[in-house]
């Protein structure tokens, strides 16, 4: 099944419908592809790829519209529920996402610490930077030992060019 989308009397129309009329664009994906789609404007990640087929004018003028349109959960549970225990569960999934973006962070963070300090299968920024260091330095003698051993050479080689005839 898939939902289409179409414009009849100037107002946008969701459609579930498995027609045999071809579309002019088709965004497919994933269910949490698409909200990302939505949510960040990108069309794809490496977990979630989103395919645009057909016109991709098409299709990106309805994402817009999409994500321009997408709905106020917390105003729709408050016609179901009443507006203070919609605010509410709203106040609880903003902190229970917070949360949970806090702890992937604290995570990756403590792995990463793990990694580098107990076991040393990754270098700290402060080796990184200092092995950059190191590098910019050789690069820079280099550069100095090939300036100088061509002075030294058009030393060389200067007198003997003007001798001959």
């Amino acid at each position: 099944m898939c939902i289409r989308a179409a414009m009849f009397g100037g107002r946008l129309a969701l459609l579930a419908t498995d027609s045999g009329t071809p579309a002019d664009a088709v965004i497919s994906g994933s269910p949490p592809a698409l909200l990302q789609m939505l949510n960040s404007g990108r069309l794809a990640t490496s977990r979630n790829p989103v395919q645009i087929r057909g016109d991709a004018e098409i299709a990106n003028l309805y994402r817009e519209l999409f994500a321009a349109a997408r709905p106020d959960l917390e105003e729709e549970l408050s016609r179901l529920i009443g507006d203070m225990p919609a605010r509410h569960l709203g106040q609880i999934a903003r902190s229970v996402r917070t949360w949970a973006r806090r702890a992937r962070r604290i995570a990756g963070e403590n792995i990463a610490e793990y990694l580098q300090e107990e076991g040393r299968d990754l270098i700290t920024r402060t080796e990184l930077e200092e092995f950059l260091r190191g590098v910019d330095n050789a690069r820079e003698a280099a550069d100095r030992v090939e300036a100088r051993l061509g002075r030294i050479e058009r030393t060389l080689t200067g007198p003997l060019e003007k001798d001959m005839p």
